[in-house]
């Protein structure tokens, strides 16, 4: 639901492109149209491939500015997605019809189901995470993510009293976690988990190598960072924080060049970047120097979006893994001393499967 400061005369276009804008600022790739505005200040919205349920959290109660300078506000934000057929894995055709509660939806809801965007893999299995068992997701602000580990124990008792209920004339099957359907050509992965093949397919293209449910990584995931160099010098200079060793110097360089299908706006240029940053010269440091070359070999280093300190679009800008750009100043100001910063980047990668 959107609160419109004043009406603007395109009010679908205008929306779009904030909207698209919005989402180019959190994650890379997503693309939004607007359907159409509907009754009573709804409008139905496309969003592919499937976006993080807490990007879509943080959208409720965001105020977004147009180019005239009036706002709008997205009150809430009802999500709604088919039930994957194993068989037919992109049909989006059959859609949900169930709210969060279980119940079925009105006849006089404004917005048929029929119309819902298509968010199935991750969404899905984000549910499964936050133990949102239903077909359809409201999210009114942040409320109805909160207690989450007091929905988890809920959900826990109730599979607890409904497995422990079961007699022996009962038969109990299996079930994806994905489709929450009987698995078709179950595939197991290291970590035990299984699911259907083309659930998990599915869920690979929109996230990655990444297990849905314990989010260990089962194979080489591949970045979409711009071609450039990573160069790194040594020298006898103390880091605050470690007086005993020398400092490592990475450079990094992207050149400015073309975007590809892999980036936001394929065949739009983007502005390049030469980015310095400092880890200590002992064996930690040089272990972790190793793991930034491998996550820079795998395009994971940086990404191209909109600028955070800029605001600038097709900018050649960091990913997740941060980096001390600083000699000092502490972590606020992204330097030394940090004596947690080695351990914490260690886990930042080891979440791409860099270890």
């Amino acid at each position: 639901m959107l609160k419109w400061s004043k009406q603007p005369r395109n009010q679908q276009l205008y929306l779009e492109k904030s909207l698209q804008t919005w989402f180019n600022k959190r994650r890379k790739g997503l693309r939004c149209d607007v359907i159409r505005i509907l009754e009573d200040e709804n409008a139905l919205i496309k969003i592919e491939p499937s976006p993080d349920v807490e990007i879509l959290q943080k959208l409720c109660d965001e105020i977004l500015t147009l180019k005239d300078g009036s706002t709008f506000t997205v009150e809430s934000v009802v999500l709604g997605y088919p039930k994957p057929n194993p068989q037919t894995a992109d049909d989006d055709s059959t859609p949900s019809t169930s709210d969060v509660s279980g119940q079925k939806r009105s006849q006089n809801d404004p917005t048929p189901a029929s119309k819902f965007s298509p968010v199935r893999s991750l969404l899905l299995l984000d549910q499964k995470r936050f133990t949102y068992y239903s077909n359809s997701l409201q999210l009114q602000g942040a409320s109805s993510f909160r207690d989450r580990s007091k929905m988890h124990d809920d959900e826990s008792e109730k599979r607890s009293s409904t497995e422990g209920g079961a007699t022996g004339g009962d038969s109990t099957e299996e079930n994806c976690p994905i489709c929450l359907s009987p698995f078709t050509d179950k595939k197991s992965l290291n970590c035990k988990h299984e699911f259907c093949k083309l659930c998990l397919q599915q869920a690979e293209k929109t996230s990655g190598p990444i297990c849905p449910i314990c989010r260990k990584v089962f194979g080489i995931i591949q970045g979409d960072q711009p071609d450039g160099s990573m160069t790194w010098t040594k020298s006898y200079v103390q880091l605050p924080g470690f007086s005993h060793c020398g400092t490592i110097t990475i450079t990094y360089s992207i050149p400015s060049g073309r975007q590809t299908e892999k980036h936001p706006k394929p065949g739009h240029f983007y502005s390049g970047t030469t980015r310095t940053a400092y880890l200590p010269d002992n064996k930690e440091g040089n272990e972790v120097l190793m793991l930034l070359k491998k996550a820079f070999d795998q395009k994971l280093i940086f990404t191209i979006g909109a600028s955070r300190t800029t605001g600038y679009e097709d900018q050649v800008t960091w990913s997740n893994i941060h980096h001390k750009t600083s000699v000092y100043g502490g972590p606020d100001c992204y330097g030394y001393p940090d004596p947690n910063y080695l351990s914490r980047v260690r886990e930042e990668l080891k979440a791409k499967g860099i270890e």
